[in-house]
Order: structure tokens, then C-alpha cells, then sequence
């Protein structure tokens, strides 16, 4: 039983560092797509979290930010929403016990990390959320609502697909 207990644990650890290295390498990829390049990438010493430095990055308090710079903000969260999506359609497409139960942590990690993510920084003004807000010209009200829509989402998708008898 005990044996259980650490493999959920290191399931849940493995889920997480490559949900997070996913995530910041999303922006990475996406800025090279743009040809804008990365000066340095702050892994977690930056107010507690990751961030990633651009060469031209805009003032996000100046009235024009090229669009490209919301699809580079919101590159993380697309792409392990995108993936988390993946693992769910695999997990029920596999047999594998093993195979099942690390899709299973993968897709809870990767659907709740991000989502989690989007809502805390809407409503306290931190992370990616705001580049994407900045950019767009997005209220904070409907990032808010936004961001918790989604989160509840895959709140369900997590149930549904896993806890529901």
C-alpha cells in the first residue's frame, strides 16, 4: 500500500516539472515563431515563479502592443490546455493500467495548473493573463470571468472523466 502512496507522489511531481517546463518553453517557441528572441528565462526565482526575458519586449503599460505579443503571453496556457486535452482523449483510448494512471495525472495537472494560474492572476494582476489583457485591451472583469468559466470547465472535465462513478 505504502508503495501506492509514493508513486502518486512522484507522479504528481514528474506531472508537474514538465507541465511547468511545457509551459514556459511554449512561450519560448512562440516568440521564436515571431523572431523575437529570449535574453534569459528566470526559472522559478522570479516573485516565486518563471519568467522569461525578450529581447524587444514591450512596456505593457504603453497605449500600442503589437498583437503578437498576446498570442506570446498566452502560449503557455494554450499549449497545456491543448495537451491536457491529448492525454484525456489518450487515457481513454489505451488499455495499459500504468499508461492510464500517468495520462490520468498528467491531464488533472495540466487541465487545473494553467487554469488555476489564469484566474489568480486576473483577479490579482499577476502572470501571463496580464500580457494577453494589456495587449487585447481585455477588461479585468471579463479576464476574471473568463479565466474562471475555463477553470470550471476543466474542473468538470477532471470530474467527469476521472471521479464520476
Amino acid at each position: 500500500m505504502k508503495i501506492r502512496y509514493i508513486i502518486t507522489v512522484l507522479f504528481c511531481l514528474i506531472a508537474l516539472c514538465v507541465q511547468h517546463i511545457v509551459h514556459e518553453y511554449s512561450h519560448v517557441l512562440v516568440a521564436a515563431i515571431f523572431k523575437e528572441r529570449v535574453t534569459h528565462i528566470q526559472w522559478l526565482t522570479y516573485h516565486g515563479g518563471t519568467r522569461v526575458f525578450y529581447e524587444n519586449e514591450p512596456d505593457l503599460s504603453s497605449q500600442f502592443i503589437n498583437k503578437k505579443w498576446a498570442v506570446i503571453s498566452g502560449a503557455g496556457y494554450i499549449t497545456t490546455s491543448l495537451l491536457s486535452y491529448l492525454f484525456v482523449f489518450l487515457y481513454f483510448s489505451v488499455s495499459n493500467d500504468w499508461v492510464k494512471t500517468g495520462l490520468c495525472f498528467f491531464a488533472i495537472i495540466f487541465l487545473i495548473i494553467d487554469s488555476l494560474y489564469f484566474v489568480l492572476g486576473s483577479i490579482f494582476n499577476f502572470g501571463d493573463i496580464i500580457g494577453v489583457r494589456r495587449t487585447i485591451k481585455m477588461s479585468r472583469w471579463l479576464s476574471i470571468l473568463l479565466s474562471v468559466i475555463v477553470f470550471l470547465l476543466h474542473c468538470a472535465i477532471v470530474y467527469f472523466c476521472f471521479y464520476h462513478v
